[in-house]
């Protein structure tokens, strides 16, 4: 389904960006090479010329340790990147955009725009966000710092005696988005081989851990963009998180849209999450809110402030495409006051593209993703029949061996529902 309307967006994107790039030369770096709809708008803005500079990254597989590589090379380029660039570049006076997942303030001696501050970086960390996410009762939210592995096993013994709790691991290190460190352990496994290996892989890789108990419920995701003058926010969208046997990990490998009906409450709760980002730390840009739907109300779980998979869920229904990136590179480097007509313009055809039936499964699906968005219901006679039979189906075929959906997951992870 294509949302069209977004022309606007595109307008006052390029209208901003020209006050960056006017007249000057950009180097799209890293993983934002070989993007033309990046580079056409850029263009647009009046860059004199656009290059692309690769930085090789050695595969690790865990997306949070390619970052940290990229980082290193962008703080620390060498001979062979300090020359790639000086070729593109030999005035000096580039600026360079190698997307908003990486902290620096430059690269080989030119400025980089749009990176993550400090403050941001540890706004993610789990045990950092008690101070913008209401600790809800529900969760029994407890934090072990510089944990052991004799404290993490008397603490997962006294949390077993009432149902089903969630590990989430505080990655030492970069934050390791990408790979997950949450596992649910359900109390009859308490005691076994498998729950001693988990308590041991998160006490050797994390130097704390979050544990709260278990809320079955419908996993959900709300995406937005924040400054200090506006929050705004889309969704819900149902987060396809699953349960793997083999490890315990929850795994989330897309969203879904549309699932259980917005609600003024749940949208409350995650404009005034960000919001209390925005005034203690500073940030400004783009964040989604992860949680659950349970017992009629929307309780957050945690809270990214970077631009995720999400936001860019959105631009394949969008005409003209919109780049969200660039979106979440304005609202960081304009004054707040500025963006405050974009983001309202973002928010408005957001909310109509989440209220379409989508499917992004984060790359899991290949083609297979492609025949099942083929199928969603479109045009005006779709109905809610219709709908939930092609959200069945997606349910269906996402299912894998030695997953279970965390929907259908009661306090002790038996399956109660499809």
């Amino acid at each position: 389904m294509i949302i069209n309307g977004a022309s606007r967006i595109r307008g006052l994107l390029v209208r901003e960006l020209a006050h960056l790039m006017a007249g000057r030369r950009v180097v799209l770096a890293g993983p934002m090479v070989e993007n033309p709809l990046l580079a056409e708008i850029i263009t647009a803005a009046g860059a004199v010329d656009v290059h692309y500079l690769p930085i090789v990254v050695r595969d690790r597989g865990a997306v949070g340790e390619y970052f940290a590589e990229l980082e290193r090379k962008l703080a620390r380029p060498g001979r062979f990147l300090q020359k790639q660039m000086d070729a593109v570049d030999p005035t000096g006076d580039a600026i360079v955009y190698a997307g908003s997942a990486v902290r620096g303030v430059s690269f080989c001696n030119r400025r980089l725009l749009g990176t993550r501050s400090l403050q941001a970086y540890f706004a993610e960390r789990k045990d950092n966000q008690p101070t913008f996410l209401s600790d809800h009762p529900s969760l029994h939210q407890r934090f072990l710092r510089r944990v052991t592995l004799d404290r993490l096993r008397e603490v997962v013994a006294e949390y077993s005696r009432d149902g089903a709790f969630v590990l989430t691991g505080i990655p030492r290190g970069y934050l390791e988005a990408g790979s997950s460190h949450t596992f649910l352990i359900p109390p009859g496994l308490v005691g076994t081989e498998l729950v001693h290996r988990t308590i041991a892989r998160i006490v050797e890789s994390c130097w704390g851990v979050r544990i709260t108990r278990f809320v079955p419920g419908c996993p959900a995701t709300y995406y937005g963009f924040v400054s200090s003058a506006r929050t705004v926010c889309w969704g819900p969208f149902e987060a396809l998180s699953y349960w793997d046997l083999s490890d315990l990990r929850i795994r989330s490998i897309g969203i879904q849209a549309p699932i259980v009906p917005d609600t003024a409450e749940a949208r409350a709760v995650v404009t005034q999450a960000a919001a209390r980002l925005a005034s203690a730390t500073g940030y400004a840009g783009a964040f989604c809110i992860n949680g659950v739907f349970a017992g009629g109300e929307f309780i957050a779980t945690d809270l990214n402030p970077r631009s995720c998979s999400g936001h860019r869920f959105l631009e394949g229904s969008w005409q003209p495409p919109v780049p969200t990136l660039l979106v979440d590179l304005v609202i960081r480097t304009h004054d707040p006051k500025v963006t405050v007509e974009l983001m309202d313009e973002v928010e408005s055809l957001a909310m109509r593209s989440c209220m379409q039936p989508r499917l992004y499964s984060f790359g899991w699906l290949g083609e297979l993703e492609e025949k099942l968005v083929s199928e969603c219901p479109s045009g005006e006679d779709r109905n809610a029949a219709e709908i939930q039979r092609w959200n069945t189906k997606v349910r269906a075929t996402l299912r894998l061996p030695n997953w279970l959906p965390i929907r259908s997951l009661d306090t002790h992870c038996e399956t109660s529902r499809g």
